[in-house]
């Protein structure tokens, strides 16, 4: 049997596709959208071919015997029930798939390794051609991977995948780690399944003073942060460097209006006075140089900020000691960056860490402290 859908909205309910008593089905989706699951009976044939921008939602667990992606978008939909359970999930599985130029959409809590993820199945036969898998992230709060990582595209009794037929279509990013696709398996469970993992290929890069030195037993990988964790790291460092600058000393900040309000003429024994000063400072922290993979980033950092005040009492008493009231403002901004270290990943072939450049700025007022940073073009 041939079906052919030009433009068109097909919904299963629930099974978009049945095929059974040893039947055979060629279905081709131009320009459309299909929505359900795909059900095929052992002794029966699907083949299906997705085309021109058609859309497949998934909506439940489904095999067929061939898939076409050319270029069209599988998308599964989000999953059902608690997104931390393998249950809630879905799986497509096939015999054969071909790659040319579509996308897959799984649905994936990033975590740690064996974290529960849609996943496209390849049943002994060959994944080949190229596609793009686009994760969601449905709840992870990432996680450090420490074996094989996320299973996303599985393969069974004796299915193969071509190196290259899957690539990640944007950033996965979970928390401080950045996840990156590879293919098989750290142990010898699967040398032809794909998976998600938080951690850096020093396998690209041996040389690379961030991964461990070779030999028997070298090591867990690093991990892979994110571009931004080595500015949020040194956050707090710039804070407290900000907040310690604006505080200073009484002389920083009054200077010698100090002693002369100590001998200026009293009104009914109340000496009253007003002071203000500008800030303006540079410097750097010399950091380690392995950056957030070692003891801290190093970064340099500007400082510029007014302060004022008015002094409405200045006693002194006759013990020798003086009380002080009056009102105080401050205003500022420290910006900050520097270089950091990020992983050779996805075949980017350099022997030493890759620097880049992130700022960031926190801005003071009399209330308190607020923090923005932003990224160097490229690192997302």
């Amino acid at each position: 049997m041939n079906a052919t859908f030009a433009g068109s909205s097909i919904t299963g309910n629930p099974n978009l596709l049945e095929v059974v008593g040893n039947g055979t089905l060629n279905l081709l989706a131009s320009s459309s959208i299909l929505t359900g699951a795909a059900m095929t009976e052992a002794g029966s044939t699907s083949n299906v071919v997705l085309q021109n921008g058609s859309i497949w939602n998934v909506t439940g667990n489904s095999n067929v015997t061939n898939l076409t992606n050319d270029p069209s978008l599988i998308q599964f939909t989000p999953p059902t029930g608690d997104p931390t359970l393998p249950a809630s999930y879905k799986t497509l599985t096939t015999v054969n798939y071909i790659g040319q130029g579509g996308t897959i959409g799984l649905n994936t809590y990033l975590g740690a390794d064996g974290s529960p993820s849609d996943r496209l199945v390849i049943n002994g036969g060959v994944a080949s051609g190229n596609s793009l898998l686009r994760i969601a992230n449905t709840g992870g709060a990432g996680a450090l991977t420490t074996g094989n990582g996320i299973l996303v595209v599985d393969t069974i009794n004796g299915g193969t995948t071509v190196p290259g037929t899957f690539v990640l279509g944007g950033k996965v990013v979970a928390g401080p780690y950045d996840y990156t696709l590879f293919r098989s398996s750290v142990d010898a469970s699967n040398n032809q399944a794909w998976y998600l993992r938080s951690t850096i290929d020093c396998a690209l890069a041996p040389s690379d003073p961030i991964c461990p030195p070779p030999g028997p037993g070298p090591g867990p990988a690093p991990a892979n942060f994110r571009p931004e964790t080595s500015l949020y790291a040194t956050v707090p460092s710039m804070a407290l460097l900000y907040g310690r600058t604006l505080l200073d000393t009484l002389h920083e900040r009054v200077g010698d209006e100090e002693a002369d309000l100590r001998n200026a003429p009293r009104s009914n024994g109340v000496a009253v006075g007003a002071w203000g000063r500008v800030i303006g400072q540079h410097g750097n922290n010399n950091g380690d140089p392995l950056g957030v993979f070692g003891s801290g980033a190093k970064f340099d950092y500007s400082i510029g900020a007014f302060q004022g005040g008015q002094d409405l009492l200045r006693r002194d008493g006759a013990d020798g000691s003086r009380d002080h009231a009056g009102l105080y403002a401050a205003v500022g901004l420290l910006t900050g960056g520097g270089p950091i270290l990020t992983a050779p990943l996805l075949a980017r072939t350099v022997s030493t860490p890759t620097a880049l450049a992130v700022t960031g700025r926190i801005s003071g007022r009399p209330d308190g402290i607020s923090t923005r940073s932003c990224k160097a073009p490229g690192t997302m």
